[in-house]
């Protein structure tokens, strides 16, 4: 029901919105995709180079997501809000940023050392098996994370960080086929690479906020009940 319920929402808000989407998600693309080169050449010309172009992929991220939100809430939107998000969104995008790419940099690492030495030991083998798991763990994580980096601002990061790690735990079926919609859709993209530059992060992005906005309903609506029964025991 929740997957079903994602996917209605997400497309029915790209098609009300169709055409600022598309040239909305090819600006965002022209700005990042310089960037993700640049940084792919950073790691054969050195490390500075890495650094400098990865240090604006996260506030133009999360920039962007506030400005996907605003369609998500049925609010209008203008292309120049990306350039006016970023100040607000530079720190946060930048440490949630960091804080995405060194987790995933040390569990890929450790599933790649494990991998390799399986011959060696079949112990590995579980071990490999644990890190897989913690990878599609910490994904669904993200989803909820980079929500909160844009609906609740007032948290610090390791409150936004324990809170996308309780959400997942508390929502397993739900965060999973929620992820599974982002990998599938992205894969499709993948093979349509014209999708890339006008869908990617229009769809991806919609998932993400829409998806948080009907988790966060549904702990309004429990919380809602709960007073109301208070309030009539009362």
């Amino acid at each position: 029901m929740f997957a079903w319920k994602l996917i209605k929402q997400v497309f029915g808000c790209f098609y009300d919105n169709l055409f600022f989407l598309i040239f909305f998600n090819i600006l965002w693309f022209i700005l990042v995709f310089p960037l993700l080169f640049l940084s792919f050449q950073g790691v054969v010309m050195g490390f500075l180079l890495l650094l400098l172009s990865l240090i604006p992929v996260g506030p133009l991220f999360l920039s962007g997501l506030k400005v996907l939100d605003q369609l998500a809430a049925g609010e209008k939107a203008r292309f120049r809000d990306l350039f006016l998000n970023l100040k607000g969104s530079f720190l946060p995008g930048l440490t949630g940023f960091i804080y995405s790419l060194a987790v995933y940099l040390i569990l890929i690492v450790d599933i790649y050392f494990f991998y390799n030495r399986i011959e060696q030991s079949y112990l590995m083998i579980p071990l490999a098996v644990i890190i897989f798991y913690l990878i599609i763990f910490f994904s669904m994580s993200q989803l909820y994370f980079w929500g909160l980096n844009v609906r609740e601002t007032e948290k610090s990061l390791w409150q936004r960080i324990k809170k996308s790690l309780l959400l997942v735990l508390d929502n397993m079926l739900a965060s999973f086929l929620w992820l599974m919609f982002v990998i599938s859709f992205t894969a499709l993209l993948l093979v349509i690479l014209p999708g890339i530059p006008i869908l990617f992060f229009g769809l991806i992005g919609l998932t993400i906020m829409i998806g948080n906005r009907m988790i966060m309903e549904q702990y309004k609506e429990e919380r809602a009940g709960k007073e109301g029964d208070d309030s009539q025991d009362g």
